[in-house]
């Protein structure tokens, strides 16, 4: 998948969030079965959003344009960070597919851009937000 390709998925996932449908039943329901080989805790949902934002500070600002990390469905704020697969093509229906991987992203940020820890594999991409753990109101 190319540069562009991404950074489009990356724009859509924001979009899809901030208008609303990723508030949906539907969207919701799907967040814990994409997001279940990448549970974090509060600390280390913290750390992958500091990563994230280190490291690939473009995804950073498609997935958190406000800059909010918290998802206040009903007042009560979770946290939210993102999670990676490796992406196959869309299928006809236009749902991506993917395969997961032993490969996680890091819940640590790194010094800089040029750390090792920045470099994701070949063929692995940002699938989504995960919905984290509870932050507060």
């Amino acid at each position: 998948m190319n540069l562009l390709k991404k950074r489009t998925n990356l724009l859509f996932a924001a979009v899809m969030l901030l208008t609303g449908y990723a508030s949906s039943t539907h969207a919701l329901y799907l967040i814990p079965t994409r997001c279940e080989h990448d549970n974090l805790n509060l600390a280390q949902a913290i750390g992958r959003n500091q990563w994230l934002k280190k490291c690939d500070p473009l995804a950073y600002r498609a997935y958190f344009p406000t800059g909010s990390e918290v998802y206040k469905p009903y007042g009560a704020g979770y946290l939210l960070y993102p999670t990676y697969a490796k992406v196959n093509e869309s299928n006809e229906k236009g749902q991506i597919l993917y395969e997961r991987t032993e490969w996680k992203a890091p819940t640590v940020a790194p010094a800089n851009q040029e750390d090792p820890s920045c470099q994701i594999p070949d063929q692995i991409e940002p699938i989504g937000l995960c919905l984290g753990p509870y932050k507060g109101e």
